[in-house]
């Protein structure tokens, strides 16, 4: 038996659902989508000049921050810059500057033809680590199931409900699953997701991804299982025995 967290109004009980249909009224998951080529610039750069994402993500989403200093050691004569220099003092070495310049061309550019960029906004930023998943799954195997077209389901009540209260609160109910078709199914550590630092690389963040798409156990491992196909949801049965009537 599997159990997943919903909310009725999107995902109605006693109805055949199609997973690919219902993570279409996700917000979050079109919204990785979208960014997804914007990311995939972010993240190359972050992996070839080691730098953390979230720095490669501020020179791509800012450039007037950093053009000015760049335009400045261009004028000087100079071919490389530290990144001191243009303020990321936490890396210690030097950079070309037309690399610098190019990458950020390259985001604008994106920019214009997918027509949106990324945020300030936390749940843009977050979208990062669906990219890495989306890409390390690609690398490791395409058929395994993409969170972008799967839903997930738990194996036990107990963490289905244990994830409704730390993400939904009062506004996701617990239904029980029943799968009609599998077009690909997998059984995974989100811990791996769920616990991605802050401030790491695509190389770094890429092991998480790996390590969950490869099925390995975390310290404290948080089991979900990626349904892409169809199923239908029947309320969870009480369980509470009836009082005996008093006369």
């Amino acid at each position: 038996m599997y159990y997943r967290v919903v909310d009725e109004l999107i995902e109605p009980s006693g109805k055949e659902l199609d997973s690919r249909v219902c993570v279409q009224k996700s917000a979050r998951k079109v919204r990785a989508d979208q960014l997804y080529k914007l990311f995939d610039c972010i993240g190359t750069f972050s992996s070839k000049e080691d730098v953390k994402l979230d720095v490669a993500m501020n020179i791509a989403t800012f450039p007037e921050i950093y053009i000015p200093p760049l335009k400045n050691a261009l004028g000087s004569g100079r071919q490389e810059v530290s990144f001191g220099d243009i303020g990321c003092f936490m890396i210690d070495r030097e950079i070309k500057i037309r690399t610098l310049i190019d990458y950020m061309k390259t985001y604008q550019q994106l920019c214009g033809e997918v027509k949106t960029w990324i945020t300030e906004k936390d749940s843009d930023r977050e979208c990062m680590w669906d990219y890495v998943w989306e890409k390390e799954r690609h690398r490791i195997n395409a058929d395994l199931p993409a969170r972008g077209k799967s839903v997930f389901l738990f194996d036990n009540e107990f963490d289905a409900d244990q994830y409704r209260e730390d993400y939904y609160g009062d506004f996701g109910t617990v239904m029980q699953v029943e799968i009609k078709e599998q077009r690909s199914f997998g059984r995974y550590d989100m811990s791996w997701f769920t616990g991605v630092p802050a401030g790491i690389s695509y190389n770094e963040a890429a092991m998480y991804a790996r390590n969950y798409w490869h099925g390995k156990e975390n310290d404290e491992p948080l089991w979900e299982y990626l349904l892409d196909g169809t199923y239908v949801l029947t309320p969870v049965e009480d369980e509470t025995p009836a009082l005996p009537d008093i006369h």
